[in-house]
């Protein structure tokens, strides 16, 4: 399949998923989305998970804010991430139990239906204590603002940023808002109300 063909039928998806989550809310009802936007709900529905399993290659595109914004872009073949790099004017100095806030001079638009994960980097976990505050940070589908990371220094040595460094990695994950339900008893399970521990080591 032709990358515009992938991305024509990720379009069609999206649109279709939007008149169902209208449906959902209740804001369109069938013979609304039927007559004025000719979409059969059940049949489209049934099109949705058909179409999808051929389009498992999202899209994301990238907008630089600033000329010296670097795209990410996986390392290997087999890379499950990619990573951000730091767009800073001067080199940074994180100190121990300090938190700080990274640009990455891009703006990110998601497929509907689909986030992106923003978690910290293995090498500066283990090697330097650094992590990312809010890990994972979530990117939302309809985020436009400039992509930031929340550096935290858990260690008891400073840490250096530079501009380019790699500063974190991120992965993007199929999302579904699910529908929210008030009841006044929960289905009864083994562990019951057990809490942390409670199956044992």
């Amino acid at each position: 399949m032709k990358l515009k063909e992938i991305q024509q039928k990720q379009n069609d998806i999206g649109l279709l998923q939007m008149y169902m989550q209208l449906y959902d809310r209740k804001v369109l009802s069938k013979e609304t989305l039927l007559k004025n936007f000719g979409f059969n709900l059940e049949g489209e529905k049934k099109k949705v998970e058909k179409e999808s399993c051929c389009c498992e290659v999202p899209i994301i595109k990238w907008k630089k804010l600033d000329p010296k914004a670097i795209i990410p872009k996986y390392a290997t073949e087999g890379a499950a991430a990619f990573d951000f790099h730091a767009l800073i004017d001067k080199d940074l100095t994180l100190e121990p139990g300090k938190r700080i806030i990274i640009l990455t001079g891009l703006a990110v638009e998601i497929p509907v239906g689909w986030e992106l994960l923003v978690s910290p980097r293995s090498g500066h976990s283990f090697n330097h204590g650094i992590t990312i505050l809010n890990s994972p940070g979530i990117i939302d589908s309809d985020f436009r603002m400039e992509c930031k990371v929340v550096l935290h220094n858990t260690s008891s040595e400073p840490f250096s940023i530079k501009n380019k460094d790699r500063i974190a990695q991120a992965r993007i994950n199929k999302s579904t808002q699910v529908k929210m339900e008030v009841v006044e008893e929960l289905s009864k399970t083994n562990r019951g109300e057990g809490c942390c521990n409670s199956t044992g080591r």
